[in-house]
Formats: structure tokens, sequence, C-alpha cells
């Protein structure tokens, strides 16, 4: 199904529990013409570009798949629009989350806490989770956007699946082709 055409970089990053970096492979994703025609109509309906569609897609996808996946952004727009648009692509209605500093902290507490037991399958996150807290049920970190830094990708794929037998895992979505180049910056 993936093969064809390179859209978007993905990363796998294996982190020690000190945040040491130990490996990087860097993938591309890429669509055979049955997808991409797939891919057209997505964005033909939505009104987006074809890279709009496809993240729309793997969003989705990815949403299925992980026991509690989190989408790190940048910006609290950005984690307010994340939020929506996953929101909007969560057909399965699977318990979801947001937090970024200007939400209450008692609301910040909740996503926590909820995080904790296990009851949430997906949290869109600013820099408001990356330090002090090791969530090992979060099982699949992707990194919206540029990263803004190395130091911030490995902090907050480090914060995830810490586990000393499995590597954490990673996706980088850029937003643009400048933003590729500094996906690729920060994971080299």
């Amino acid at each position: 199904m993936l093969h064809g055409r390179t859209l978007c970089p993905l990363a796998s990053l294996g982190l020690s529990a000190t945040g040491i970096l130990k490996s990087m492979t860097m993938t591309t994703i890429k669509v055979d013409t049955g997808t991409r025609d797939m891919l057209r109509e997505v964005a033909e309906r939505d009104g987006v570009t074809m890279d709009t569609a496809l993240r729309r897609v793997l969003r989705r996808e990815w949403l299925r798949q992980a026991a509690l996946l989190w989408d790190a952004v940048n910006t609290r727009w950005q984690a307010e629009f994340a939020f929506q648009e996953l929101w909007r692509l969560n057909e399965a209605n699977l318990p979801i989350g947001l937090h970024h500093g200007s939400l209450a902290a008692e609301q910040r507490r909740r996503i926590e806490a909820a995080m904790a037991a296990g009851k949430l399958r997906a949290v869109v996150c600013t820099s408001t989770l990356d330090l002090g807290i090791d969530w090992g049920e979060v099982d699949l970190v992707i990194q919206l956007a540029a990263p803004k830094g190395s130091s911030r990708l490995v902090q907050r794929i480090g914060r995830a699946n810490h586990r000393l037998d499995e590597p954490s895992r990673a996706l980088l979505v850029p937003a643009s082709r400048f933003e590729m180049l500094e996906c690729r910056a920060a994971a080299d």
C-alpha cells in the first residue's frame, strides 16, 4: 500500500533510561497508485492537500493501533488545532485528552491521572508533559511539526516507553519541506 512517492519522514529512535540516543533510522513513507487515488478522494472531499490527507489517514490508523498515542506539538495553538483534528478523526470515540499550559491546573491533573490510570488512548500536548514524568504506557510519540531542536525531541521521546528492553518509538510529521529539514537535523 505505501510505496512509490515520498511524502513525509518517519523516525525510529532507541533511547536508554538516561535519555542517551542509542540508534537512529530514518525512513520515508511512499505511496502506490491505489493509495494515491484514495488520498486524492480524501483531499477533494475534505478540501485539503494530498499531504494533509495522508497525515489524516495515518493519524487515524495510528490512533487505532496505539495503546497510548502522544501527539507532541510546540505551541498551545498547535495543541488546540491538533486536538480538534484528532477529535474529528476519532471515529471510534476513543478517549483522548488535551494538555497545555493555558488549561486550568485541575484540568491538566485530570488528564495526567487518566493517563496514569490507562484511561486515555491519545493525548495532544505541548512541553507541559515533557519534563519529570515517565509515561511507560505511551507506545508511540508523534512529533507534529518540527521539534525546534534535538534536545526537545530526545526529551519528548525519552518520556515514553520507559522500559529497558524496548526502544521508544517516534514519528516525525513535518508540515512543510522546511520542517522536513528541521526534523532531519534534529534527528541527526
